[in-house]
């Protein structure tokens, strides 16, 4: 009895150890960041293309930074994409990401960081600016750009209005990117002849 009993409770731990490790992310690169800076720099965005295999099959979403054992918030764009399409990849499986995240970095030297694929992918929320980023651009016309031709006319435009934005390119956990689109209409009189 006493022999059954510790072949099962061996047998209990061997699985329980086997579900800890399926949990843990997979390491699918690494990574150095260079600091040439005299001083440490804090929540500096790190930006940088991570080639991937054309048979990589988990979703690139899930990609992480990781900085020793704490999992960095990392926003993924996909830069390129491999020829051909299927029903998961419509547009091609991903060939080049790029990956960007918060980091802190060492006074002149280097930081290693994993990239890792968690087991699940969590969705993350998107970056928001700062409090004097965002009451700026709640204004209607935060910004006015104004020109004078050749001739003395002036024009005006807002290029960063809410109804100049055209198109999020990305949004994530660390970055936004917004594209505006607008025209200088003419402000005023025109110049006299």
């Amino acid at each position: 009895m006493r022999a059954t009993t510790t072949c099962m409770t061996a047998a209990a731990l061997a699985v329980l150890a086997c579900g800890v490790l399926a949990d843990e992310p997979e390491v699918v690169a690494r990574v150095k960041v260079h600091n040439s800076a005299a001083e440490a720099m804090t929540d500096v965005v790190v930006c940088g293309a991570l080639p991937l295999p054309r048979d990589y099959d988990r979703p690139v979403d899930g990609l992480t930074l990781r900085d020793g054992e704490a999992l960095l918030p990392t926003q993924v764009s996909v830069f390129a994409t491999y020829p051909g399409s299927s029903a998961a990849h419509p547009v091609g499986r991903p060939e080049v990401v790029q990956l960007a995240a918060r980091v802190t970095l060492p006074p002149a030297g280097f930081k290693a960081l994993d990239v890792v694929a968690p087991p699940s992918a969590e969705p993350t929320k998107a970056a928001a600016p700062g409090r004097a980023i965002a009451d700026w651009l709640a204004g209607e016309a935060p910004l006015l750009v104004e020109a004078t031709d050749v001739f003395g006319n002036r024009y005006r435009a807002a290029p960063v209005a809410r109804a100049a934005l055209v198109e999020t390119r990305q949004s994530g956990p660390v970055l936004a990117e917004r594209g505006y689109e607008c025209v200088l209409a003419p402000a005023g009189a025109p110049a006299a002849e």
